[in-house]
């Protein structure tokens, strides 16, 4: 669908990642991930466009695809990239001080289309949301597959009984403290959840 690689200008230290991968079933559908990255280029290059309908030349190019992903900064200053392959789609995020909380709340809207989409193109295949561990969070990386990953309903279910640390997926891994995931209080993250 879009041959091109990605861009050398996307590469940062991000601060909050979220993924969704198979757990079981089949992998996601080519038609799944063309659909994925169309829906993100037109919802956010249409909002930037929405609020800047004379867009200055040095602006103009917000919002870039490329054959696995998409990236873009919007105003309020984040910087967000989705990758994809296969079997993982990946979320990384960024922000300029004081903006976390609208991060936080770009980050729970665009799990919920992305889980959206995968429930409507793939239906056979058992997916689950993961948080990434924001000190792994380099990019471009290497094998995004070997990044720590935190359950994300054992975040909440966490969050909701007061309880300070999680254990990540894989065995052998000490606890790490919640507010050390997130970038915002655990117990606002929890109620920006609920109403998203």
């Amino acid at each position: 669908l879009i041959a091109e690689e990605r861009p050398q200008s996307v590469k940062s230290r991000f601060e909050m990642g979220w993924c969704l991968k198979i757990a079981s079933g089949y992998s996601f559908s080519v038609r799944f991930l063309h659909i994925l990255l169309l829906y993100l280029a037109y919802e956010y290059s249409k909002a930037i466009s929405k609020r800047k309908p004379l867009v200055p030349p040095s602006l103009e190019r917000q919002c870039s695809v490329w054959k696995n992903g998409i990236h873009w900064n919007n105003d309020d200053g984040i910087k967000t990239v989705v990758e994809q392959d296969y079997h993982c789609v990946m979320v990384l995020m960024c922000c300029l001080e004081g903006a976390e909380e609208d991060m936080v709340k770009l980050h729970l809207e665009l799990a919920k289309a992305i889980t959206d989409l995968q429930e409507e193109y793939c239906p056979k295949s058992e997916c689950k949301g993961y948080l990434l561990a924001p000190c792994e969070l380099q990019y471009p990386m290497e094998r995004p597959s070997d990044l720590t990953c935190y359950d994300t309903e054992l975040l909440l279910d966490r969050i909701s009984q007061d309880k300070p640390y999680i254990l990540c997926t894989e065995s052998g891994r000490k606890a790490t403290k919640i507010t050390e995931l997130l970038p915002i209080d655990p117990k606002r993250y929890l109620s920006l959840c609920k109403v998203s």
